[in-house]
């Protein structure tokens, strides 16, 4: 199910900002300025308000995410299950494993790759890297959003955060921002938790090895918001605070 909706939807939280306080729209995501608009897959909206002026407050439950499909597969359905399962018990390799045949079958069936990708991400990371950008390009090459909007599948959130991961282990700071962001936006039913934290974590990194020394010192003070003793991001505003002082 697709809703797009003009300034801001977070996964289940609509937040106003005050643009005259604030430079970002959202400030956990400063990206969302260049975005614009959001559109959220595999959700059911559930408190919407009809009117185009209507409000809706910081907070509050939209909708929910909608239950995956019972079946995974038509023909390797209980592959995949077993792939699940195997994971859970964070035995990757048979996860791995079981999932061979089903990859040389059905190579598009994204449960299957996601899976699969999943799995690799523990033990093989090029081949995880590999599989992950597949799924992406395929997602966006499904919804394809026109400029300034971004699609966000809620059924492969965690998608958007590996591959995120992935570009940062290859150094590919601008693209891990991107898909950061983007699976940060789908985290909002998650603030204040540790990978909610991560990932502002990883941001704060990204922007600091792209050099963008003001929105470096943002996102690290949004880490120190929901996580105040995060040692990492307060090296990095010291490193920054070093650097500017040596330039004196």
């Amino acid at each position: 199910m697709k809703r797009k909706l003009t300034f801001l939807l977070l996964a289940f939280t609509f937040l106003t900002v005050n643009c005259q306080e604030n430079k970002y729209l959202v400030e956990d995501i400063p990206i969302m300025n260049e975005w614009h608009d959001v559109n959220f897959y595999h959700v059911t909206y559930t408190n919407l308000k009809k009117n185009l002026g209507d409000t809706i407050h910081a907070g509050e439950q939209i909708g929910e995410i909608q239950k995956e499909p019972e079946s995974f597969s038509d023909y390797y359905n209980e592959e995949v299950k077993q792939s699940i399962s195997f994971y859970n018990q964070k035995e990757y390799q048979k996860a791995i494993d079981v999932l061979k045949i089903a990859l040389e079958r059905e190579p598009d069936n994204l449960f299957v790759l996601n899976n699969y990708a999943r799995a690799c991400y523990w033990i093989n990371k090029d081949e995880s890297y590999r599989v992950y950008q597949k799924i992406v390009n395929s997602l966006d090459s499904i919804y394809k959003e026109p400029d300034h909007m971004v699609s966000v599948d809620m059924w492969f959130r965690e998608t958007y955060w590996k591959l995120g991961t992935l570009h940062m282990d290859y150094a590919k700071y601008d693209k891990a921002y991107y898909e950061i962001s983007r699976s940060l936006a789908s985290m909002q039913d998650m603030k204040g938790e540790y990978i909610y934290c991560q990932a502002l974590e990883y941001l704060t990194e990204c922007a600091f090895m792209m050099k963008e020394v003001e929105l470096t010192r943002h996102l690290a003070n949004r880490t120190l918001y929901y996580d105040p003793k995060n040692e990492y991001v307060t090296k990095i505003l010291k490193q920054i605070r070093k650097t500017q002082k040596d330039k004196r």
